[in-house]
């Protein structure tokens, strides 16, 4: 999934093609093709992962319901747990350290691959999977076993500060969000300030980007 031009396309295609003609994988043949072609938004999914990919911007995924960032250092750390998740259920907290899934070391990873492992994405994993994360909490070190399952995202969160300041936090921009930031600007105090948000948001639909954007400027966007 890409802004690529028609031309790259059928490049991306063709690699695909031949790497089946020659008896290889044609997703790594495609995923050379896509970074040939200089577009680094561009993604290659299989059939599986596109759709967990759409589920996801619907604000539904298959998941353990906890965000990661990575730290300077490459060590991937624990940035917010979902209520009534696995991973909240197992006791994983804000501020630990992901060390490992399934195994797999976790430090040095880019934040999306950490991601696709918890949700299982190279082997389409459903809700009920087991998966096994390695984690850390100052000295402490140890292993948890959790189910995936079908959770739903809270893209948007609100809170209100001292003097009528009100917090508009986004984590990704999924189905309805630009409404739920309409809604919540127009509940602000008239009298306060509006902060909005958008540390560690993952992106998601311009439709519901230019939506929120509206809510800010005069005329609409």
């Amino acid at each position: 999934r890409s802004a690529l031009s028609a031309d790259h396309h059928e490049d991306v295609a063709k690699a695909a093609e031949e790497a089946m003609a020659d008896g290889k994988p044609p997703i790594e043949a495609a995923e050379r093709a896509v970074s040939r072609s200089g577009d680094r938004w561009g993604a290659v999914y299989s059939r599986g992962e596109y759709e967990e990919f759409e589920e996801a911007l619907d604000g539904r995924y298959t998941g353990v319901g906890l965000w990661a960032r990575r730290e300077r250092d490459g060590r991937i750390e624990v940035t917010r747990v979902s209520s009534d998740s696995p991973a909240a259920a197992a006791g994983i907290r804000r501020g630990d350290l992901l060390r490992s899934v399934d195994g797999a070391p976790a430090d040095g990873r880019p934040v999306t691959e950490v991601v696709s492992l918890l949700r299982g994405d190279a082997t389409d994993a459903a809700a009920g999977t087991a998966v096994k994360l390695g984690l850390q909490r100052g000295t402490r070190a140890w292993t948890e076993t959790v189910r995936r399952a079908r959770l739903s995202t809270d893209s948007v969160t609100v809170r209100e500060l001292a003097g009528g300041i009100t917090v508009i936090k986004i984590d990704s921009f999924t189905k309805g969000v630009g409404d739920e930031v309409r809604d919540a600007v127009r509940e602000a105090p008239a009298d306060g300030g509006i902060i909005l948000d958008l540390r560690g948001n993952s992106g998601g639909l311009v439709t519901e980007a230019v939506t929120t954007a509206s809510a800010f400027l005069d005329g609409g966007l």
